[in-house]
């Protein structure tokens, strides 16, 4: 049986909770409580208080620790969602120019100026424009972005408004190849085909390629629905760099057929070739009379016998320092090439010519040439046959925006195209005084 001690423990419950009441001794003095509370016999107070304290410490129904986890997930969550917004636009930019340009379905740009060009600083530009058969004219003006892309915009005077394609990003989809094979800063030359009779309308652009070729794409129905790409370089050589230029024409015939492509450009020699695509692409003559390399080229089309079949090029290769040479060379149907010889269109000795473009006027029977200097200015002339009519030594672009031109092109139909300020303006030649080009509006962006 187990033994009990009978010494009885009591705890001080008003001081040290250790201390161990003797008998015989004093007992300590109560401390006075502290405690200013409800007294603790109610226990309805007791839950009051209890349930008092848990509500204070609630943030939006939640407690403390969950609504700050709460707050954190949600922080994360946004700050991914801006990260990886900022990096899809980013990533998406060189083909944001038209979200639905594939398709050619877009009216506008969809660029964002964020501080840099949208137009290349040293892009070329192009135009072309032709009469489908329904009697709808259609205007095309190609270009390159800040990334290289080659960009067209097209517009059609049956829904006249100007939509962007970006014709980089659109073969990728529309056919098996990749990619265009180009450089920023490449020459640019376009051309429209119209064979009523055959119901062919085309319209095509042609650029350099990075080994010194050429390559060209377009499309058969007029408005790039369906894309086309030559998939290899042209059998020619061009000369390397920015300076060169290339000019390209249809020539019509008298008779019943589409005519021909006609592409002249400056060989690696320092010649300017033709070359022919009546069937395929190849050289057809060499012409002399380029002395220095960067040649500008310029020709166009002139109607003669019921069709477009006469063409004119003139060729501008002025060595620095020097007067400006201009060569003219003609050909009427199927004929040889023909050497005119130099001619003068008035410029100042020290003038510097940058480009070289050509237009007609009267309905296709004047060919009327411009010429951009380095200064930004334009000024022009009008040829018939080998002689000038008529000099204007500074182009009036009347209204508009004050400009200065850093690349420009024309169509047959005098409209005149040019990029100034990072923005293309389109402008009408003004038949009765062609010295006056006349504002029509932004073409891009």
């Amino acid at each position: 049986m187990e033994n009990y001690s009978t010494l009885e423990v009591r705890y001080d419950q008003s001081g040290d909770p250790y201390s161990v009441y003797e008998p015989g001794k004093e007992p300590p003095e109560p401390v006075p409580s502290t405690y200013s509370g409800p007294t603790p016999v109610d226990g309805a107070v007791l839950s009051s208080v209890s349930q008092s304290k848990i509500e204070q410490r609630r943030v939006w129904g939640m407690r403390p620790r969950l609504f700050y986890l709460v707050v954190i997930v949600i922080i994360l969550i946004l700050a991914g969602a801006i990260a990886g917004g900022v990096a899809g636009g980013l990533a998406s930019r060189p083909h944001d120019q038209d979200a639905d340009s594939r398709n050619g379905d877009s009216t506008s740009s969809n660029t964002t100026d964020t501080g840099q060009n949208r137009i290349f600083v040293n892009s070329s530009i192009a135009a072309s424009s032709l009469v489908d058969g329904g009697g709808n004219t259609i205007r095309s003006v190609f270009f390159q972005d800040s990334y290289g892309a080659i960009i067209l915009r097209q517009w059609n005077s049956q829904t006249p408004t100007w939509k962007t394609r970006n014709l980089t990003s659109s073969l990728i989809i529309d056919t098996s190849h990749s990619d265009i094979r180009t450089y920023l800063g490449t020459p640019l030359a376009a051309a429209s085909l119209e064979f009523e009779a055959g119901y062919k309308f085309e319209t095509w652009v042609w650029f350099f390629t990075p080994d010194n070729g050429i390559q060209l794409v377009g499309s058969t129905d007029s408005t790039f629905t369906e894309m086309k790409i030559s998939t290899d370089n042209l059998p020619l050589s061009v000369y390397p760099g920015s300076d060169s230029r290339l000019a390209v024409a249809w020539q019509g015939c008298s008779s019943d057929c589409h005519g021909d492509w006609l592409l002249a450009y400056q060989n690696q020699n320092g010649q300017i070739g033709i070359a022919n695509a009546s069937s395929t692409w190849h050289l057809q003559t060499t012409l002399d009379g380029a002395n220095s390399m960067g040649a500008h080229v310029a020709m166009v089309s002139q109607q003669h016998g019921g069709g477009l079949t006469n063409l004119s090029l003139l060729v501008e290769d002025s060595s620095p320092g020097s007067l400006s040479n201009i060569q003219s060379y003609s050909v009427s149907g199927g004929g040889e090439w023909q050497t005119n010889g130099q001619i003068s269109n008035g410029l100042p000795p020290e003038s510097s010519i940058s480009q070289l473009v050509g237009t007609t006027l009267f309905n296709y029977t004047q060919q009327y040439f411009l010429t951009l200097l380095d200064s930004g200015t334009v000024n022009g002339f009008i040829l018939s046959g080998t002689e000038i009519v008529d000099t204007y030594e500074s182009i009036k672009f009347a209204s508009g925006p004050s400009v200065n031109f850093s690349s420009i092109a024309t169509t047959l139909d005098a409209t005149f195209y040019g990029i100034s300020n990072d923005t293309i303006l389109e402008y009408q030649i003004d038949s009765s005084d062609p010295s006056v080009f006349n504002y029509v509006g932004v073409v891009y962006p």
